[in-house]
């Protein structure tokens, strides 16, 4: 859930500092705020949804915005019904609407949007919002490396912009980010869903997010900061180029150990590999990654949320949905045992 699709809707010639926008604290307010940015996601990044095309502009985009508002989303979610899916199959409606030509029947394409990382983003952000903070807090609980968990955690997204710039240039793009007074948790994802879904983390993507790291230890005030890559139990290594710079992944932990001397060789992009040949740059890294602990796990590692005597069971059971469908669409289709991807 990167937040340049947001800032570019929020931010019209003001470019304020890097800054992150909490969710709201009301079951309903933040349901609309998972699902808000699903749409945002939608008309941004129409490329990713096959056959989708341009046939999700400004007025589709306000339309199933206005049909999916805060009580209809109550409603829905008492019904226990999936609002992802419902939302992708009003989009679906709309197009069908324009009279479009598709390449491929529709219940194919609406099964590749529904497994589309963009998706499955949301879903992720969704089953956070919808289980509210202390179930966030126990939701990543089982993978954070710090001695004692914290007792909430606050979805939110990372927003602004670096000296008047685009941060994409010097920051990682985080999908979610949790966060108290004290703790942050930085969460990137990747997916096998549908199929050519092979996107993979390099060494690149490390020094952003710890760029990233150094930034909200600075100047947003965080004492401790952990780097959470969450990736599919099958298929192929989320990796790129996984054994010149990891050297080590505790299967019990997730906890990551990397090599530093073999990043460089590890970047995707010339622009990283040459920072990241560089002693003072690979100092700096080491230093930071003491700070910033790399955590690698798998999706049904998350802890479902239970609801306690005091909250409305169906807003923690509509996160439950979101987390099993998730977890379910991150896979490669009809995988088999094979072998995982983060040992392979």
């Amino acid at each position: 859930m990167p937040g340049s699709s947001r800032a570019r809707s929020k931010h019209k010639g003001l470019r304020p500092n890097v800054y992150l926008e909490v969710c709201p604290l009301l079951p309903s307010l933040a349901a609309h705020w998972g699902l808000r940015n699903l749409l945002e996601e939608l008309y941004w990044k129409r490329s990713h949804y096959t056959g989708l095309g341009d046939a999700f502009g400004q007025a589709e985009y306000q339309r199933v915005d206005a049909e999916f508002g805060v009580p209809q989303l109550r409603l829905r979610i008492e019904r226990e019904q999936d609002i992802v899916e419902l939302v992708l199959e009003r989009v679906l409606d709309l197009v069908r609407a324009q009279k479009r030509e598709f390449r491929i029947p529709e219940d194919v394409m609406l099964r590749r949007w529904l497994r589309s990382e963009t998706t499955l983003n949301a879903r992720l952000a969704l089953a956070a919002a919808l289980a509210g903070p202390r179930h966030c807090a126990s939701l990543v609980a089982p993978l954070l490396p710090w001695p004692s968990s914290p007792h909430e955690l606050f979805p939110c997204q990372l927003m602004g912009y670096l000296d008047g710039k685009r941060r994409d240039g010097e920051f990682g793009q985080p999908d979610l980010v949790l966060a108290n007074s004290r703790d942050l948790v930085i969460i990137e994802m990747k997916v096998r869903g549908n199929e050519g879904a092979q996107q993979k983390y390099d060494a690149g993507q490390l020094l952003k997010y710890a760029n990233l790291a150094r930034y909200a230890v600075d100047r947003l005030g965080f004492h401790q900061v952990c780097h959470l890559i969450l990736v599919p139990r099958h298929g192929p290594t989320p990796f790129l180029h996984r054994k010149r710079w990891i050297k080590e992944h505790d299967p019990a932990t997730g906890r990551i150990v990397v090599r530093i001397e073999g990043l460089a060789e590890a970047a995707q992009k010339p622009k990283w590999r040459r920072r990241l040949a560089r002693s003072d740059t690979q100092a700096e890294l080491s230093d930071m990654l003491e700070r910033m602990p790399v955590v690698a796990g798998h999706y049904d590692q998350l802890r479902t949320p239970v609801a306690g005597p005091r909250e409305a069971e169906s807003w923690v059971r509509a996160s439950r949905v979101q987390l099993e469908k998730l977890t379910r669409d991150s896979e490669p289709s009809g995988h088999g045992p094979g072998e995982d991807g983060l040992t392979a």
